[in-house]
């Protein structure tokens, strides 16, 4: 697994730098591209998705490796329902977001709604380094 943060947006897909990755490896010294394509951002028909509801620019997402797509990016996933946003910045007030369901998040501060692939955030600190939430 790998943390990312979301650089920009495509119509078929979003780029991304990869920033960290799953226990052992922890923080990338050098950051890596990938590449998360619509089809692979839920297990859903992939014409019903459009990448501004899955994630946005700025947005931190978890990811699992699929391989290598060319010779500069890797090839990402998340469409699994513990991978997705787990970090959003709200477009209206700048403020952090919270999840609200599996396809929201919400300005605590000025109650706007935001489209967003959410990660199921239950076993999140497990699944980042490798141990037992407390």
């Amino acid at each position: 697994l790998v943390l990312c943060r979301v650089e920009r947006l495509q119509l078929g897909q979003a780029t991304v730098e990869m920033i960290a990755a799953e226990y052992p490896i922890g923080v990338l010294g050098v950051p890596q591209q990938g590449s998360i394509r619509r089809e692979d951002v839920r297990k859903q028909a992939s014409e019903e998705i459009l990448m501004q509801d899955a994630m946005r620019p700025g947005d931190i997402v978890l990811c699992r490796i699929l391989g290598m797509g060319d010779a500069r990016r890797y090839m990402l996933s998340t469409a699994e329902v513990e991978l997705g946003v787990v970090r959003a910045t709200s477009v209206s007030s700048g403020k952090p977001m919270v999840p609200i369901s599996w396809k929201e998040m919400q300005c605590p501060e000025t109650g706007v709604k935001e489209s967003r692939k959410c990660a199921k955030r239950s076993n999140l600190k497990e699944m980042i380094l490798g141990q037992k939430a407390a």
